[in-house]
C-alpha cells in the first residue's frame, strides 16, 4: 500500500450519464460532478493521433486513484488547471484504481 503523500493531486471526477433524449430522440451524455478525489499522475506523454487524414495533439497519462473509486472508461477528471482528461481504461490496482486517460 502507498503512502498517502503519494497521491498529491486532486481531481473532479465527472461521471458520465445518459441525459434527457434530444428532440430526435437520441440521449445525450452528461457529466455530473461525484467529487474529488486524491490521485497520483505519472507518464505523461504527448502524441499525435491521426485520424481520416487529420492530425491532433494527443497527450496520455496513467493515473492513480486512491481507495477503489467506482470511475469506469468514458468518466471525466479534472485537474487545477481545468485540463479534462477522458478515461480510457480503469483497472483495480493495490488499494487504488490505476486509469488511463487522455486530452
Amino acid at each position: 500500500m502507498r503512502a498517502a503523500g503519494a497521491y498529491r493531486y486532486r481531481l473532479e471526477w465527472l461521471q458520465r450519464t445518459k441525459g434527457a433524449p434530444t428532440s430526435f430522440g437520441e440521449r445525450q451524455d452528461t457529466f455530473p460532478s461525484q467529487g474529488h478525489l486524491w490521485c497520483a499522475v505519472e507518464d505523461v506523454a504527448g502524441n499525435r493521433d491521426t485520424q481520416k487524414e487529420s492530425e491532433r495533439q494527443l497527450t496520455t497519462a496513467t493515473v492513480r486513484a486512491r481507495n477503489y473509486p467506482a470511475v469506469v472508461a468514458g468518466d471525466r477528471l479534472v485537474d487545477a488547471d481545468a485540463n479534462t482528461w477522458t478515461v480510457k481504461t480503469a483497472v483495480e490496482g493495490d488499494n487504488e484504481m490505476v486509469l488511463e486517460v487522455e486530452r
